[in-house]
C-alpha cells in the first residue's frame, strides 16, 4: 500500500492538483462497490475472540459470538504470543472442560494448515510415553 501512495504522490496528475489548490490524493479506500451476499455460513457455532471484527464476522455468519458450553467453537489465540502463554491460557483450560465433558472434540487448526484432534477418550495421549516399537 505505501508503494501506490509513493506513485500517487509522484503522478503528474496529482502535482496538477495541487498546483490548483485541491488537496492531493494520496491514498485508497477499497470499500463499497460490492454487495453483501445474502447469507454467509460458518462450519463453527461459536466464535470466541478479543476482536470486535472477528466477532462480528461470526454473527454475519450466523454463529454465536458470545457462546455457550457443549458445542462446536472457534477460539481465536493470536493473541498468545509464547508456548507457555499458549498451553496455560488455551490448551489447559480446553483439556479441563474436555475432562468435565462440555467439550467431546478439540481440533488445533494453526496458521501454517497443520490441525491436532483430538477427542475426549484421546486427551491422556499428550501424557503418554512413545511405544518402542513405533519409536523404531
Amino acid at each position: 500500500l505505501t508503494e501506490a501512495q509513493v506513485v500517487l504522490h509522484q503522478h503528474p496528475w496529482n502535482e496538477g492538483r495541487v498546483a490548483s489548490g485541491k488537496p492531493a490524493i494520496n491514498s485508497l479506500w477499497f470499500w463499497g462497490g460490492g454487495v453483501l451476499p445474502h447469507a454467509v455460513s460458518s462450519p463453527h457455532r461459536q466464535v470466541r475472540s478479543r476482536e470486535s471484527l472477528l466477532r462480528a464476522l461470526a454473527l454475519a455468519a450466523g454463529a454465536d459470538a458470545q457462546g455457550e458450553q457443549r458445542v462446536d467453537a472457534l477460539v481465536d489465540l493470536r493473541h498468545l504470543r509464547s508456548l507457555q502463554q499458549f498451553s496455560d491460557d488455551a490448551v489447559a483450560p480446553l483439556l479441563a472442560a474436555m475432562a468435565r465433558g462440555e467439550l467431546d472434540r478439540l481440533v488445533l487448526d494453526f496458521q501454517d494448515g497443520e490441525t491436532v484432534s483430538l477427542t475426549h477418550a484421546q486427551r491422556w495421549r499428550f501424557w503418554r510415553k512413545p511405544r518402542v516399537q513405533l519409536a523404531q
